[in-house]
C-alpha cells in the first residue's frame, strides 16, 4: 500500500498542479512565444527565416502533428507537459529502484518532486528531460548489448537533442569524457554505449547536413547557440559567472539544488575512488557498473545548462542522470 500510495502521489500532484498552473497562470513572453512560433509554423512560414527556433524543431513538430488530434491551446500544452514531467519524475522512481531499493528510490524521487512540483512552462527542456530520463531507464534496464535497446538509445539522445539544441554539448561532452575514461581503465569499455553515439551522430550529422544543404546553418546556429554564447560562458569570464550562480544562486530551491548536486557529485566521486581501485584484480567490470560510471559523467555535464539561466527545471531534467546512478554508488 505504501508503495502504491506513494506512486498515486507522484503521478497525480505534479500533473493536477500542473494542469491547473497552466489554465489559470499563462503568460506572454513564455506561453505566448511557444505558442506563437508553432502557429507560424504551422502557417507555412518558413523555419529559422520566418519562425525564430530557439531550442529545436521539436516541440513544433510535436505539437503540430498532435494538432490533428487536438486544437492548439495554453491549456492543452500545459496538460501536455505537464504530462510529460510527470512522466519524467515516474522513470526516475523506476530507474533508481530498478539500481537500489524502494527507500532509496523513494527519497531520491520526492526529492526530486519537492524541489520542482510541477511543470511551470512550456519549455522543451520538459521534453528533452523526459527522453533522457527514458534513455537512463533503457540503459539501465538492459545493461547488456542489445542492437535494438541500444538504437533506441541513440535516436532518444538525438530526440532530445532536436527539442533542445543545447543538450548537444552535454551529450557529445558525456561521450567524450567516457572515450577517456575508456582510455585510462580498459574496463570502462561498452559496446552498447558505444554503439549508442555510433546511431546518434549518424541522426545528428544528418540533420546538420541538411540545415547546410538548405542554407539554414548560420541562421540555426545564431538562434540556437549564438544568441546564447556569451551566456554559456565562451568568453574568459564565464567560469567565473557559472562559479557565481553556483554559490549564489538567489533562491531557496536553487541553492537546495546546488547543495544536492554536490552530494551527489561527492558521492559518486568518493565512491568510484574507493570501489574501482579494489575491482583491480577483476579484468572487468560488471556492465550495470559501466553504464552507471556513462550515467554518472552524463549527468555532470548536464550542469552546463545552468550557465545560461540558473533554474531548478532546466538543472533537473539536464542533471536526472546524475541522481539515478548516485543511488548505486550510495547504496
Amino acid at each position: 500500500f505504501v508503495k502504491l500510495g506513494y506512486i498515486f502521489v507522484l503521478v497525480s500532484l505534479p500533473m493536477a498542479l500542473g494542469t491547473t498552473y497552466a489554465i489559470h497562470n499563462t503568460d506572454t513572453p513564455h506561453w505566448g512565444f511557444i505558442l506563437g512560433t508553432i502557429l507560424d509554423y504551422q502557417q507555412g512560414r518558413s523555419l529559422f527565416t520566418e519562425v525564430y527556433v530557439q531550442y529545436g524543431l521539436g516541440l513544433n513538430y510535436l505539437i503540430s502533428l498532435l494538432s490533428y488530434f487536438n486544437p492548439v491551446s495554453y491549456t492543452n500544452i500545459g496538460i501536455l507537459v505537464s504530462l510529460v514531467y510527470t512522466g519524467t519524475l515516474l522513470l526516475i522512481y523506476v530507474s533508481v529502484k530498478h539500481l537500489s531499493s524502494f527507500w532509496i528510490s523513494l527519497i531520491i524521487s520526492l526529492i526530486t518532486l519537492l524541489l520542482h512540483p510541477y511543470a511551470i512552462y512550456p519549455w522543451p527542456d520538459y521534453f528533452a528531460g523526459f527522453l533522457l530520463a527514458l534513455t537512463v531507464f533503457i540503459l539501465i534496464k538492459k545493461p547488456r548489448f542489445n542492437i535494438i535497446f541500444h538504437f533506441m538509445s541513440g535516436v532518444l539522445m538525438f530526440s532530445a537533442v532536436m527539442f533542445r539544441n543545447t543538450y548537444a554539448i552535454n551529450i557529445i561532452a558525456a561521450g567524450l569524457l567516457f572515450l577517456l575514461c575508456s582510455y585510462f581503465d580498459r574496463r570502462i569499455f561498452h559496446t552498447g554505449i558505444y554503439f549508442s553515439y555510433l546511431v546518434f551522430f549518424l541522426f545528428w550529422g544528418s540533420y546538420i547536413s541538411m540545415l547546410y544543404f538548405q542554407g539554414d546553418l548560420s541562421l540555426w546556429y545564431s538562434q540556437v547557440f549564438g544568441a546564447a554564447s556569451k551566456s554559456y560562458g565562451v568568453e574568459a569570464s564565464g567560469v567565473y559567472t557559472l562559479l557565481y550562480k553556483i554559490l549564489n544562486p538567489g533562491m531557496v530551491e536553487t541553492l537546495i539544488f546546488s547543495l544536492l548536486f554536490i552530494f551527489c557529485l561527492m558521492s559518486v566521486l568518493l565512491c568510484a575512488l574507493i570501489r574501482l581501485p579494489n575491482d583491480k584484480n577483476s579484468e572487468i567490470l560488471s556492465q550495470t557498473t559501466v553504464i552507471v560510471i556513462f550515467l554518472s559523467i552524463l549527468g555532470m555535464t548536464g550542469f552546463v545548462q545552468c550557465t545560461m539561466i540558473y533554474e531548478v527545471f532546466r538543472l533537473q531534467n539536464a542533471c536526472l542522470p546524475l541522481f539515478v546512478a548516485s543511488a548505486f554508488w550510495i547504496q
